[in-house]
């Protein structure tokens, strides 16, 4: 697995456009559902390590049992276009602190906005909840991830 750096933002004040009209969000599908998703957003990506489909439904699962922590239901979303998920943001409770264990677009719908509104929507959420911090780890050579986080002020940790 590569180097991650920590990325941390305050959950108040996301400031992001409207999504596509055609995409709306909604609660987590099951692993077998949303595994494409992941894979192929991963693909060709700094974070793609030669997954399979299979082992891409094991990570989700893992994920979802807790791998990273808890998994915070109520700031984990996904967008759909349609019926079809093409984005997704999965946040847990480490260290008793909020953090993005994923997040994922699809290629052809990156750009859009999709990811911001995500991460907005579990920072909002968080924020509700008393969360004040937002956090999540990002590969240093994924420098489109590192782009879209700094644009939404993101700092590093210290």
């Amino acid at each position: 697995m590569a180097v991650r750096i920590g990325l941390e933002r305050p959950t108040a004040d996301f400031l992001v456009l409207p999504l596509p009209p055609n995409i709306h969000i909604g609660t987590l599908p099951a692993p077998e559902v949303l595994a494409p998703v992941m894979l192929t957003a991963y693909e060709g990506t700094p974070d793609y390590e030669g997954e399979t489909l299979d082992e891409t439904v094991g990570e989700l699962r893992e994920v979802l049992d807790g791998k990273y922590g808890a998994v915070i239901t109520a700031a984990s979303f996904v967008a759909y276009d349609g019926e079809a998920p093409v984005a997704a943001i999965t946040t847990v409770t480490e260290d008793e602190l909020p953090l993005v264990a994923l997040v994922f677009t699809l290629p052809n719908y990156g750009g859009n906005g999709i990811a911001s509104a995500l991460l907005a929507a579990a920072a909002a959420t968080l924020h509700d909840a008393g969360h004040p911090i937002i956090r999540l780890a990002v590969n240093p050579d994924n420098l489109r991830a590192v782009r879209l986080y700094r644009h939404l002020g993101f700092v590093k940790t210290v």
